[in-house]
């Protein structure tokens, strides 16, 4: 009881440590006792990001979101592989894979579909005519570049042999 209107506002806690950020609304001024204004960060990030702890240091006044992009600069035989990086890490990690190194036989190796992640196997050409078959050896799924797998068949026969 008092004649006049004495003020007893204090100001609310806001001692934020790293992961933590001073979140303001938690104190909007209307309660009655002491409230601690701080809020965790948020570290929940996507496929191909990581969790950047560093980033949210207790003395921001807003939800830093946490999440960088993982290093993704792959070279010609190597292709971005998000599976490396599922966004629950806590730091950077290269998402890059290495391509193929072989495929089957019949097939090439066209190592310009690698960047995209698809499957450099390509199918040997086979445009044989009349005389030749589809040798698979010539094609042995090591090469790098397409080749002709027909063989010219064979057209001589020896004594006591026929064509």
């Amino acid at each position: 009881t008092g004649t006049s209107d004495v003020s007893l506002c204090a100001a609310c806690s806001s001692g934020c440590t790293a992961g933590q950020w001073v979140n303001p609304g938690l104190c909007d001024g209307t309660g009655t006792s002491d409230v601690n204004m701080c809020a965790a960060c948020s570290s929940s990030c996507t496929a191909g990001q990581w969790v950047n702890t560093g980033l949210c240091d207790g003395t921001g006044t807003s939800d830093v979101s946490m999440c960088v992009a993982c290093s993704s600069s792959c070279g010609p035989t190597e292709y971005v592989d998000v599976s490396l990086c599922p966004g629950t890490g806590t730091s950077d990690v290269n998402m890059c894979s290495p391509c193929q190194n072989s495929c089957s036989p019949g097939e090439w190796l066209d190592n310009s579909k690698c960047s995209t992640g698809a499957s450099p196997c390509t199918t040997c050409s086979t445009g044989c005519v009349a005389g030749q078959w589809i040798d698979l050896s010539l094609c042995p799924g090591t090469g790098t570049s397409d080749v002709n797998m027909c063989a010219a068949c064979t057209t001589g026969c020896g004594a006591g042999q026929w064509v």
